[in-house]
């Protein structure tokens, strides 16, 4: 299915489009069983294939949940991994401002079109994050993005990543759904020990207790079992 094509760039909205096995179509996505046909981007392109982490959980997470999600991205961006989230509120917004935080690269993967950014309240966060990071999305740029494709989003998340960390979650959402399809790409899980009280737990209780997922106190227990990445050699602060 190799179409041997250049990246088409959208010049009036700065959107590149990406065809399947078209030169700069992520490796990572084409491992996975069903990748996307066609991808759009905008920004850094050249964060898809580096060492990276995904970290995501839920839209409803307790403070010390958003303040563990926040260091741990901040500090696998310190690490010189790239963190992959996905936009929404809660987790995935402290992910990302904790990667931005230390100059970091970051990708943003929408569930709806680069023009019609969702959730809008997180529009400037994205924007920014597009400017220093990458945001990308298999919606044509004018969709609007649906509860399908908020959940189709959710196997690319996981795919850019070399594991998936989940801070938080409830026993269903996306959160939970997001861990179950990593697990089925075959990555690596991991998630916050229950002692740390990052609530809600529900969702990783049920994964510990399936054996499924392996547990962590600190992201610093990720970094040993994942690919090296290049540490920083300066941090900016944005």
């Amino acid at each position: 299915m190799s179409q041997d094509v250049s990246p088409n760039v959208h010049v009036e909205t700065s959107i590149t489009s990406i065809a399947y096995g078209g030169i700069g179509y992520p490796k990572k996505l084409m491992a996975i069983r069903s990748p996307p046909k066609l991808l759009y981007l905008r920004g850094r392109t050249e964060l898809l294939d580096k060492p990276a982490i995904s970290i995501v959980g839920t839209r409803e997470a307790s403070q010390s949940s958003l303040d563990w999600a926040f260091n741990a991205a901040a500090q696998s961006a310190k690490q010189g991994y790239v963190v992959v989230s996905g936009g929404a509120i809660g987790v995935d917004t402290a992910v990302h401002n904790g990667a931005l935080s230390v100059g970091g690269g970051t990708i943003c993967v929408l569930g709806s079109g680069l023009n019609r950014i969702y959730p809008k309240v997180n529009t400037e966060l994205i924007n920014r994050i597009s400017e220093v990071g990458l945001v990308v999305s298999e919606c044509p740029p004018d969709s609007s993005g649906n509860k399908i494709t908020l959940i189709e989003r959710n196997r690319i998340t996981s795919a850019l990543g070399d594991a998936l960390l989940v801070v938080a979650t409830k026993p269903k959402g996306g959160a939970m759904t997001q861990s179950l399809i990593a697990l089925r790409q075959s990555k690596r899980v991991f998630a916050p020990d229950p002692t740390l009280g990052l609530m809600p737990n529900a969702g990783i209780e049920r994964l510990f207790a399936k054996g499924k997922i392996t547990r962590v106190r600190d992201v610093r227990d990720v970094f040993v079992q994942l690919p090296k990445a290049a540490a920083q050699l300066s941090i900016a602060t944005f």
